[in-house]
């Protein structure tokens, strides 16, 4: 447990540190649970009480309210306090058995001896004595803790810079309330705790890294001089979790103004939301909304459409039968994912502002509330001087006040109706309540549309871009149009008037309702996070910057896992006035944490040569490149069941056939299935991360991590746009790596077989 300069005494003081720290913890938890117990109790006799305190004036229903609103404040704020002590209590009980994981001791400059700093999840506070038993690791003070050794150091409180000395950095594995390890920190070249954790096995979860944070990491994870982050780093270096723990950091440092559900987390796919969901709890964040972009999108287009998914579009890319197809799809991708459409588009509502809008009637169990006449004379005319989001917002509250008039005109009809019914024999109070609760539910669909606004024909004015053949031509000439552009009009009016939108066109469709007033911005959202940023497109960007018009954002990305036909998001800080306007940063990661230093030399070889990645130091095995004589499914089946098998007495945990394709990936499984227990197929269906062998297209993998990977047929992989999508799935492996092949090595245009990087294998 002790190191020969751990001295008696000083080992000692730890044990003696380590009890006292617990025993303050249990006694925390204790008398939380008696206040939650406690609290708990007083909230359900609360609600029990709740109607009995209220006065109830059918003739003054604003003192009715006004009563109704008090007692709701005086609940929700007893409900808020409870859940506080929950959320504190949890964490204690969290961290009760492994309070910590690192100290450092440091001295101000002039002062007298260092003081002792104790890092954990959380801070634990002695109560008695008014000092700190544990720091949070998100406080000022410990930042010194991942950014310096021994010697001179600084940080930065309230108060300005505090400079001093750090005389002592020491790291502990703690397990069951029990001191295990502890190491001296500065002297290991190698970090000794990370080296330990990243030699395990995957788990189901992704894990908390705050034990481990690297220096480049914490630069992250701290970053505040830029409103929006850029960090392109490499295939395991530790970019998600970094954002993940950034989050929190936020989170702990601006708790008055920031909360949780100011938050978004983009990630690629619902399988990944799973992956990561461990962490964000564990540093006590919860309630961060995670989500995929695509789901984003379809929140905003609502239930009227069937909208692609972008696995579906890619997998239409790479199962195309026919080269110009393909190259089809990729040029109406690339135009609508460009600067030019969006410029075509600005154009167009520049346009829809002095011309061409048709509103909806508005109507309401028979009754028209308004005509579409009636809101174009309002848009063209006593309005128009107004930008179009501000003319519609205007309707809207028009509307909203022609609304209350008719559910007053209906509740009187229908008082009028029910009073001579003879099953209500309650008073004229009741009889209101009810008559105005069912025109209420009557007039649900009215209020919708005009939440919704879709008194105007969105789908409409989008289409006109394509059936109307004059008009692209008029708003940017035909030099910029896509030479099978007569082809692209055809197939998206086929598609929207069908009810389904492909995902290249959600992006403008959205960015056309919005300027159109169609969508309000989400202005409480202050921060959101994206996970492979290098598969967004420009426009993409656009879109959700006027979306989230208050939000700033962390994107993580590394432009050699991008897998898309549009243009590829280079993490480059922009230069001129958008780089200012946008206060950009970017910060590169170039270490790989997560595959040992043989499959890092590898996979380094798909890239050009200056873009090198470091391994961390963990080594094992070559990747084997397995050359396969037989191709028929029989033996495949055989060699992968086989090596399977190898892998786990190997002690493997986790293992991934990754194939090109869903569909080839269905054929796998399918072949697999009967000799292989448990194993699972990822779909883009899938929500959880749970199994030990896995099937899974490549684009589906993305982000995810695997004790051993089978690549399933790397000659399959022909094309140089394909690239990245063979790198991304060489480097979900941790610790094996096996490359099946049914060409010949020196044959395949992509792969080197550099025998000093890869054994070569005839099977």
């Amino acid at each position: 447990m002790a190191t020969a300069r751990h001295v008696e005494p000083e080992l000692q003081l730890e044990l003696s540190n380590l009890e006292r720290t617990i025993a303050c913890i249990n006694k925390k938890i204790a008398e939380l649970q008696q206040q939650c117990e406690t609290r708990k109790t007083d909230i359900v006799e609360f609600r029990k009480q709740f109607w009995a305190d209220i006065t109830i004036d059918p003739n003054d229903l604003l003192e009715t309210y006004a009563s109704i609103s008090q007692q709701s404040m005086l609940l929700n704020s007893e409900e808020k306090t409870y859940l506080r002590a929950v959320k504190q209590l949890q964490l204690l009980q969290k961290i009760a058995a492994s309070p910590y994981f690192g100290r450092f001791d440091f001295s101000e400059d002039d002062s007298g001896s260092p003081s002792r700093f104790y890092i954990g999840t959380i801070s634990v506070l002695d109560e008695e004595t008014e000092q700190f038993l544990v720091y949070d690791w998100r406080s000022p003070i410990a930042a010194m803790y991942y950014d310096y050794g021994v010697g001179s150091a600084s940080y930065t409180a309230p108060d300005g810079i505090i400079s001093g000395v750090v005389s002592l950095k020491r790291q502990y594995l703690i397990h069951d309330g029990t001191l295990q390890h502890m190491f001296e920190t500065d002297v290991h070249i190698r970090d000794e705790m990370l080296l330990a954790m990243l030699s395990r096995g995957t788990d189901e979860k992704l894990r908390s890294i705050a034990a481990t944070i690297q220096k480049e990491q914490n630069e992250i994870i701290r970053n505040e001089k830029h409103r929006v982050l850029l960090v392109q780093g490499a295939a395991g270096s530790g970019k998600t979790t970094a954002a993940l723990h950034r989050i929190a950091y936020l989170l702990y440092k601006y708790r008055d103004s920031l909360s949780e559900e100011q938050f978004i987390l983009f990630s690629p796919n619902p399988i990944f939301t799973d992956y990561i969901s461990n962490v964000l709890p564990d540093l006590g964040e919860s309630n961060v909304k995670q989500t995929t972009f695509i789901e984003y999108k379809r929140e905003l287009l609502g239930g009227e459409w069937t909208v692609e998914h972008p696995y579906e579009q890619l997998e239409r890319m790479l199962t195309s039968m026919h080269e110009a197809d393909a190259s089809r799809m990729e040029s109406a991708i690339r135009f609508k994912t460009s600067p030019l459409f969006q410029t075509m588009i600005d154009r167009y509502v520049d346009l829809l502002g002095r011309e061409g809008i048709k509103f909806r009637d508005m109507y309401a169990g028979g009754n028209r509330l308004l005509s579409g006449n009636q809101m174009t004379e309002l848009f063209y005319g006593e309005w128009s001087r107004h930008p179009i989001p501000k003319r519609i917002s205007l309707i809207q509250a028009h509307a909203e006040k022609e609304l209350v008039k008719l559910r007053g005109k209906l509740v009187k009809q229908l008082l009028a109706k029910t009073v001579k019914s003879a099953e209500y024999w309650e008073g004229d109070s009741e009889l209101l309540k009810q008559c105005t609760a069912e025109i209420s539910s009557r007039l649900i669909p009215l209020k919708a549309l005009l939440h919704e606004r879709n008194f105007i024909d969105y789908k409409r004015l989008y289409l006109r871009l394509f059936q109307d053949p004059g008009l692209p031509e008029k708003l940017i000439g035909t030099d910029g149009l896509p030479a099978d552009w007569d082809q692209i009009r055809t197939d998206t009016i086929e598609s929207m008037e069908s009810g389904n939108i492909q995902v290249e066109d959600s992006t403008p469709y959205l960015y056309l309702r919005y300027s159109l007033g169609g969508i309000q911005p989400a202005n409480t959202i202050k921060h959101i996070v994206i996970d492979e940023a290098q598969d967004y497109s420009g426009f993409d960007y656009e879109l959700l910057r006027r979306l989230l018009p208050n939000c700033k954002m962390t994107l993580l990305g590394d432009v050699h896992q991008s897998i898309y036909a549009h243009t590829r998001l280079e993490l480059e800080e922009p230069g001129g006035e958008a780089g200012r306007q946008h206060q950009t940063g970017v910060l590169r990661l170039d270490k790989s944490y997560r595959s040992t230093a043989e499959i890092v030399s590898f996979t380094s070889s798909l890239l050009p040569q200056s873009d090198s990645i470091r391994p961390f130091g963990r080594n094992g095995g070559k990747p084997e490149w397995i050359v396969l004589s037989d191709h028929s499914d029989e033996s495949i089946r055989r060699q992968i069941v086989s090596d399977c098998e190898r892998l786990q007495r190997g002690n493997v945990q986790s293992i991934a056939i990754i194939c090109r394709t869903a569909k080839e990936s269905e054929h796998a499984c399918a072949l697999l299935q009967p000799h292989i227990p448990g194993i699972r197929q990822l779909t883009k269906e899938t929500r959880s991360y749970e199994g030990k062998c896995f099937v899974a297209p490549v684009y589906f993998a993305k982000g995810l991590e695997f004790d051993g990977v089978i690549v399933y047929d790397i000659a399959r992989y022909g094309r140089e746009s394909e690239r990245s999508l063979l790198y991304t799935a060489c480097t979900r492996a941790l610790h094996s790596l096996l490359l099946y092949d049914t060409a010949h090595p020196s044959r395949h245009p992509l792969l080197k077989p550099d025998t000093g990087l890869v054994d070569i294998l005839y099977r």
